[in-house]
């Protein structure tokens, strides 16, 4: 997985002013000890001298973080937890919020992206807080519904669904496992179809839909443990990558998803399209996700958000 190449100079250096630090802590994501960790991250905050505020209710947090941006002392707002806690953090806080992650969840590709697959220690966390340095990267929308990393149809949705109906607690890699296999048996691969307006033309204007039968828009070049068919894709740039795959069938579908979603591998036979907008239907009944979290059913309108993310990076030279 590419990981995050630093600018001279941040976007943003937050001011002596900014001194609250609300953190949401996502008490599913990450196992027992992490209830420990998020104290000492508190611990060591207080200790530079931050107030430091943690809450499990997002209708807490996002009352809180609009009253502390708009009194302009909101320093970071810090989500513990994986990828779908930062959706929906950046989803209920005023645009320009500073988001920092903790990582606690399954993959936690935002954390590896940012931090370049280093290990993020309350300490390390609160040192980087304390310089205050941060990045504005795009985010997307899928059916107004906002994602960080990467929203998708077909299989990996399927299994998804599947696994989010029947979760209990923390998922692991080994949680999907089963419904994985199950979806792989089940699933019928029907045609989706993609209206995908090129960079180079009007971004109102369409070609003629391309029939598929899996697809994926990133944002962000990462995906499962680091997906190789996702590695062109700059969360700077204001364009969305888009990844389709035709193959149907057991054989082809296990085989994709182990080697380019769990392994990390590039594989043949993909579509490559950059786009600011597209759409994606099915005269069939189809999942779609976002960051990992069941999104819906096609027909979906996915659009990318340039600008709309502000993230705590690691203290630049």
């Amino acid at each position: 997985m590419r990981t995050f190449e630093p600018p001279k100079e941040p976007d943003i250096v937050l001011t002596s002013d900014q001194c609250r630090v609300l953190i949401a802590w996502n008490p599913r994501a990450g196992g027992g000890s992490r209830r420990r960790t998020v104290k000492r991250l508190q611990e060591t905050l207080a200790d530079k001298g931050f107030s430091c505020f943690t809450s499990t209710d997002l209708s807490e947090v996002s009352e809180l973080a609009h009253l502390w941006w708009e009194k302009g002392d909101l320093r970071i707002l810090l989500g513990s937890g994986g990828d779908g806690t930062v959706r929906a953090l950046a989803e209920l806080s005023p645009v320009g919020t500073p988001i920092a992650v903790f990582p606690a969840g399954t993959a936690n590709l935002l954390s590896k992206y940012l931090w370049h697959r280093r290990r993020v220690s309350a300490e390390t966390l609160a040192d980087a807080i304390a310089v205050g340095h941060a990045c504005r990267f795009d985010a997307g929308t899928a059916n107004g519904r906002l994602f960080v990393l990467m929203c998708s149809c077909g299989l990996d949705a399927a299994v998804v669904d599947k696994l989010h109906r029947n979760r209990k607690g923390h998922i692991g890699y080994g949680s999907y496992l089963k419904p994985l296999f199950q979806t792989c048996r089940e699933y019928d691969y029907p045609e989706l179809l993609i209206y995908c307006s090129e960079v180079a033309e009007d971004p109102s204007s369409v070609e003629k839909p391309r029939s598929t039968r899996w697809a994926f828009a990133f944002n962000f070049p990462c995906y499962a443990v680091g997906s190789g068919f996702a590695r062109d894709a700059e969360p700077t740039d204001g364009i969305l990558d888009v990844c389709a795959f035709d193959k149907p069938g057991f054989r082809s579908g296990f085989d994709f998803y182990c080697r380019a979603v769990l392994m990390g591998r590039s594989v043949e036979g993909q579509k490559r399209m950059q786009t600011r907008r597209l759409k994606i239907t099915s005269e069939r009944p189809v999942s779609f996700q976002v960051d990992g979290d069941p999104g819906g059913s096609l027909p979906v309108e996915i659009e990318a958000a340039p600008k709309r993310l502000t993230l705590l990076v690691p203290p630049l030279s």
